[in-house]
Parts: C-alpha cells; sequence; structure tokens
C-alpha cells in the first residue's frame, strides 16, 4: 500500500435528530430520539480505493460512536422505558482487527455497554 502525501481535513457537526422508528419485532411504533456529533479525517493516497476506504471508515465510525455514547448515557432519551428500544450500531474500538459494524444489542433489546466505557 503505497501512499501519497497526507492531507487531513476535519469536520465538526452537530445536530439532533428525531425520527419515528418501526421495530418489527414488537409491531410497535416508537419514537427515536438522537445526537449527533461527527468527525471525519482521511489521507490522500495514490490509489482512490484506499483513499475512499479510510474516508468512509473514519466518518461513520466516530459518528456512529458519538451517537453510541449518547444514547447509553440518556442525555436525550427522555424516558427510561424508551430507552431499552434503542437500537444502535457500534464500531469496534481503535485497533480492533474487526473493523466491521455489528449490532451490540441483547435479547431486551437494550445496547450492551463496552467494559472499557467511559460513564
Amino acid at each position: 500500500m503505497e501512499s501519497g502525501e497526507a492531507i487531513a481535513i476535519v469536520v465538526f457537526g452537530v445536530g439532533i435528530t428525531v425520527d419515528l422508528v418501526r421495530d418489527a419485532d414488537r409491531r410497535i411504533d416508537y419514537y427515536y430520539y438522537y445526537y449527533y456529533y461527527y468527525y471525519y479525517y482521511y489521507y490522500y493516497y495514490y490509489y482512490y480505493y484506499y483513499y475512499y476506504y479510510y474516508y468512509y471508515y473514519y466518518y461513520y465510525y466516530y459518528y456512529y460512536y458519538a451517537e453510541y455514547a449518547i444514547c447509553t448515557t440518556r442525555l436525550v432519551c427522555p424516558f427510561d422505558s424508551m430507552a431499552s428500544f434503542y437500537h444502535v450500531v457500534v464500531f469496534p474500538e481503535p485497533g480492533d482487527k474487526n473493523d466491521s459494524p455489528r449490532d451490540d444489542v441483547n435479547e431486551h433489546g437494550t445496547p450492551l455497554l463496552w467494559a472499557t466505557f467511559p460513564p
């Protein structure tokens, strides 16, 4: 993998989104609140494939990581009963060899906390 000169770009953004989501398993509708904070950066590679891969990975990694953090700390979950309906996609911690997204949700639909995740 031969890379070109590094060009770093950082973009910050914040926002709040409210969606009405249908849970197929429970056959009910519920409001899905989440606050998002994201940033991404990438390095310019000689090969377009690597440039695209890293842009995609870092952008989505930090987007979902922030969403997961805030949902599980219930900063924007209006009711405890609604918090159990959260279904979030999280990425492995930095350095994890498995860099594919996964669903960390238990049988009750509650997101599973990482042991190393800050309170």
